[in-house]
């Protein structure tokens, strides 16, 4: 993961903070359930799709967050030093890629292939950070924490999971693959460790 940090000192003790993340994996490799429906008519065909690319690459998740919070730090420390508590919204701007050619039904290519190849998506979430900063001669910041994160749409898939028991199994190509995402979001921001290098503007 790629940051770049932006901080200003609003009082004595705390900083409003604003960050661009970068962040890009491979989406873990699953069996989607996708529904296809037949022109008027109510029959549906329920089948297993499995993703095989031919150079064995996972699906790619490519993700931008942008990030509003305050840095608070207690007492007996003036901003930018010391131990700090950090509150932000973080926005989630996704991007699946994926070789749409690449999908097997059991042992069966499927020849006209599954979705556009790219699907963009938008979530959201909340995180808290434990962390502590130091200032070396006047101008460099170190800064090292540990920070949790939540992802609302996460849950919200367990509770419509709960409620309707079918409800994974029965989705749309494009739901099931945002399913996946939201899965390996939360993953991914759980819990973070971070060490970070700045400096004082002024």
């Amino acid at each position: 993961v790629y940051s770049i940090d932006l901080e200003y000192s609003i009082k004595k003790r705390t900083n409003f903070c604003a960050s661009v993340q970068f962040y890009k994996t491979g989406l873990k490799t699953k069996d989607f359930y996708y529904v296809v429906h037949y022109p008027n008519s109510s029959d549906t065909y329920e089948s297993t799709v499995r993703y095989k690319a031919s150079d064995h690459t996972p699906m790619m998740l490519k993700t931008t967050n942008i990030s509003l919070g305050f840095k608070f730090f207690r007492k007996g420390f003036l901003a930018p030093v010391g131990k700090y508590q950090k509150l932000e919204f973080l926005l989630l701007l996704d991007k699946v890629e994926y070789k749409r050619t690449s999908f097997y039904d059991g042992e069966t290519k499927i020849a006209a292939g599954m979705g556009t190849g790219e699907y963009n998506y938008s979530s959201f979430a909340f995180a808290y950070t434990l962390g502590r900063q130091r200032v070396i001669a006047n101008r460099i910041i170190l800064d090292a924490g540990i920070r949790f994160a939540i992802c609302p749409n996460y849950i919200l898939n367990y509770i419509k999971a709960d409620v309707f028991s079918n409800y994974e199994d029965r989705q749309p190509f494009e739901d099931a693959l945002k399913i996946n995402v939201n899965e390996r979001l939360i993953g991914a921001q759980l819990v973070n460790f971070h060490i970070g290098i700045g400096f004082l503007a002024f």
